[in-house]
């Protein structure tokens, strides 16, 4: 038997923006599968607000499935592809009964706003959006359920960096608004070092290592965390400020 996660002790502070970095196969999915709800751990515990999600109700998991909201890579290609932008967004919705079709629509639209979605994308189809513009979809479907936490799964990393930079731009003035809190889930310390306040560092699924991300940056301990700030091509000035 394969163990994904080794005595994996973590925790994710409200309001935070936490990078959870490390290669493919060292866990990092599996995690925020289990964190998700998607997968239920062997062992251990996932605790929200104190509360073991696996001793959760029915009811109670329908709703941590709302707070908790989880963006996979490739997401976008998972949604049906004959469903408009605004269907798209306002599925959940849909699916867990709220509101009539005007008001689900009218809750979709709002959020098209909130992501900087143009108007006339409303009723394109989905996959006719270019990858960017995808992205923003489905970041829309996950706050449609107002939710408390978001992590994304390796979301950004076959997008442009300049296309994924606006992208964390808009989701800090999201998190800003709404009271957001972010774990970012990948491979790429370039990319998620900037937004995030803290960065943990998985390898063989262990987190080796974890810390502010200055520190972790200047300072790093752990042999696999030196290889991946060595794997930064350069550390512009103000980079981290």
């Amino acid at each position: 038997m394969v163990r994904a996660l080794d005595h994996v002790d973590f925790h994710i502070d409200y309001g935070s923006v936490t990078a959870l970095v490390g290669a493919s196969g060292s866990g990092k999915s599996t995690l925020a599968r289990c964190l998700a709800g998607l997968e239920r751990p062997t062992g251990g515990a996932v605790l929200y607000r104190g509360k073991d999600v696996s001793h959760m109700t029915r009811d109670e998991m329908r709703d941590y499935g709302r707070k908790v909201q989880i963006v996979f890579q490739g997401a976008a290609g998972t949604i049906n592809p004959r469903f408009s932008a605004v269907t798209a967004i306002s599925e959940p919705l849909r699916i867990a009964g709220v509101g009539n079709r005007r008001e689900r629509e009218q809750s979709a639209t709002y959020w098209m706003e909130q992501v900087e979605l143009p108007a006339v994308a409303a009723k394109r189809p989905a996959l006719e959006l270019s990858g960017g513009e995808r992205q923003r979809l489905v970041i829309a479907r996950s706050l449609i359920s107002n939710p408390e936490v978001i992590i994304f799964d390796e979301s950004f990393s076959a997008l442009d960096l300049p296309v994924a930079t606006r992208l964390f731009d808009l989701l800090g003035r999201l998190r800003a608004s709404y009271h957001l809190t972010y774990l970012f889930i990948g491979h790429d310390l370039t990319l998620m070092a900037p937004v995030a306040r803290e960065v943990a560092v998985m390898c063989t699924g262990k987190i080796v290592e974890r810390g502010a991300t200055q520190s972790l940056i200047l300072s790093p301990v752990h042999p696999y965390s030196q290889q991946l700030v060595r794997a930064i091509p350069r550390v512009p000035p103000g980079w981290l400020t």
